[in-house]
């Protein structure tokens, strides 16, 4: 049995203000072997009142939380544990701390198997908000990491997939004066009315017709979104097979790595949650990375002909208050480096790739 346990409290009085802070914090859990089970307590209050009025402040509020949890498990093998917490938030409403809002939340963790090849661990957790004066807003964040050793380090494989509910910003941004050739922008007046809209401007094609600058705007303005994203690597290293001779010994001088991100933002739309973040083409689709790199080598890290090829992909995509822009890239580079002796290393390198950028306003 084990009990875990915090008080803070702060009082303070101002010319005119008076009031008391609490937070406070209790644990209690019981465990037999390797089972567990305990319950929680959370609380938080800030209680601020004018002297004046006896009014409360804007900045008061109150918090509390209670949670139950059990689980089983070895900490070095495999693990789970299952909790559900119950929350409320009081805040300044006419004048008077009034409940704003309560929430159930449910969560799982668990290490499905732990060995010196494998792992694998899963954690969900899922909330429904409840607003008593808005829409009632669901929320899952969740996270699945897995990686893999097989036939002795030959395959490496890492994975991580995770689902996020959250709010973007939706940047807004102007342009800025400055002198000719000191910018990167240059401003069209295409409908002749003399008015300089953000439509209008574009990247410069000359030095010296760049002359804006894009400044970024202070947002206040999100939207919420149901995100994906999946992390993955895959390794091939046949370089155990060094003192092998004929195909394997042959084989272990390559080296072969690929590397894929993506990362997917939807707007929830009332829309169940995004868990494929492969789906780039979808109509709520308002933000987007994906980038791919293989690499290959021969005589990895040892300057004997070593020779290298890298292949990179890219997407980028984003919302601005008034378009949405994409940008593509893609690249190919070739490395070869070797050592002629004590004294001389011979490199050559070469790099050749293309950017695109899109625009729904102006293709650039």
């Amino acid at each position: 049995l084990g009990r875990y346990r915090k008080l803070f409290k702060f009082i303070f009085n101002s010319l005119s203000e008076k009031g008391t802070f609490i937070r406070w914090f209790n644990n209690l859990k019981y465990q037999h072997n390797n089972y567990w089970i305990g319950t929680a307590v959370e609380s938080e209050k800030n209680h601020r009142k004018e002297k004046l009025t006896g009014n409360f402040t804007a900045q008061s509020f109150e918090y509390n939380s209670a949670k139950i949890y059990t689980g089983f498990g070895n900490l070095e093998k495999s693990t789970l544990e299952i909790g559900y917490t119950k929350s409320d938030n009081d805040s300044i409403r006419n004048l008077n701390l009034t409940k704003v809002n309560e929430s159930d939340t449910y969560y799982l963790k668990s290490q499905v198997f732990k060995n010196q090849q494998s792992k694998l661990t899963i954690y969900a957790h899922y909330r429904k908000n409840h607003r008593l004066n808005d829409e009632n807003e669901e929320s899952l964040n969740s996270q699945i990491q897995y990686s893999q050793e097989l036939f002795k380090g030959f395959f490496q494989v890492q994975t991580l997939y995770e689902t996020l509910s959250g709010n973007v910003p939706q940047q807004a941004y102007t342009y800025l004066k400055t002198e000719p050739g000191n910018g990167y922008f240059t401003w069209n007046d295409y409908n002749q009315n003399g008015l300089q809209e953000l439509n209008e401007f574009e990247h410069a094609k000359f030095k010296d017709e760049a002359s804006y600058l894009r400044i970024a705007l202070p947002n206040v303005q999100y939207l919420s979104t149901h995100q994906s994203k999946i992390n993955q690597s895959l390794t091939i290293n046949p370089a155990q097979w060094q003192a092998k001779k004929g195909f394997q010994g042959f084989l272990s001088h390559f080296y072969n790595q690929s590397f894929l991100l993506i990362e997917n933002k939807q707007l929830k739309n009332n829309r169940p949650f995004n868990f494929n973040p492969f789906e780039t083409s979808h109509p709520d689709l308002i933000g987007l990375t994906y980038h791919f790199k293989n690499s290959f080598y021969l005589n990895r890290a040892k300057n004997k002909f070593t020779t290298a090829y890298h292949f990179t992909e890219g997407k980028q995509k984003s919302l601005y208050l008034f378009e949405d822009v994409s940008n593509n890239s893609s690249a190919h580079q070739l490395q070869f480096i070797h050592q002629l002796n004590d004294f001389w290393l011979f490199e050559l390198a070469g790099k050749t790739g293309n950017q695109a950028r899109f625009s729904s306003t102006f293709l650039e």
